[in-house]
């Protein structure tokens, strides 16, 4: 896979205005384009070893190939020694996940019934081009603006495009919102991305995650066990 452009193109063209999001992958800055001041986000991802940064160049890759109102937008790649940046489009409105949680918003069936149906027509449009996203859950959903009611899904860090007639495993997402056959390390379709959106549709109507274990001391696998449990039964297991 060939490199980005350098770091050094990134600090010439955006100028980093603060930061607006953390995690285990790295940092997301508010950053402006040189000349108009345009906003955008900047996402850097942490990438020292090789593995990390083919994996970090792949995101990249496979969202310069995505077009659809429903799905973040990139707007460019860089790369440094230890890091490569993914600059998209701002989304003023934050995390689905704030959004809902916020006293101030009186989220309504209607709201949830919104919300969910644009996620589905973003997945049909990655579904359609054999893309499973494996971690869906409401921080990677964003509001596109500030008290406004359009979402777009972002974070494609797990995605993986699953060819035609390849059995595919992989470990990957967030043990609370993550499709059985994920936790077994079983073959994976985008219909694993469904179960995600049964656990978020659960989340915004009750306010309560489904399978989420209480506990502190090993929580992720009890999580995981409650999933597995119910999706036993389901397949009329005991």
């Amino acid at each position: 896979m060939e490199p980005l452009a350098s770091e050094e193109l990134y600090k010439a063209q955006y100028q980093v205005e603060r930061k607006v999001g953390q995690g285990g992958f790295g940092k997301v800055y508010l950053v402006r384009r040189a000349g108009d001041q345009e906003p955008f986000a900047a996402k850097c991802v942490k990438a020292r070893s090789r593995k990390d940064k083919e994996r970090a160049r792949g995101e990249v890759e496979m969202l310069q190939g995505l077009d659809n109102q429903f799905i973040m937008r990139l707007v460019g790649g860089f790369e440094s020694a230890t890091e490569v940046i993914l600059v998209t489009e701002f989304l003023a409105g934050g995390e689905l996940f704030e959004r809902v949680v916020d006293e101030e918003f009186a989220l309504t069936e209607a709201d949830c019934v919104l919300f969910l149906r644009q996620i589905c027509q973003g997945l049909l449009y990655l579904h359609h081009r054999h893309i499973a996203h494996l971690d869906l859950k409401p921080e990677n959903i964003m509001v596109t603006e500030k008290n406004g009611t359009a979402v777009k899904i972002v974070d494609f860090g797990t995605a993986l495009l699953l060819a035609p007639g390849h059995r595919v495993h992989n470990l990957a997402g967030t043990p609370e919102f993550m499709a059985p056959e994920v936790a077994n390390y079983d073959t994976l379709s985008t219909g694993s991305d469904m179960w995600s959106v049964g656990v978020m549709s659960y989340v915004l109507l009750s306010g309560y995650s489904p399978f989420l274990s209480p506990g502190e001391e090993d929580a992720a696998h009890l999580t995981l066990a409650n999933a597995l449990w119910c999706s036993s039964v389901l397949m009329g297991g005991s």
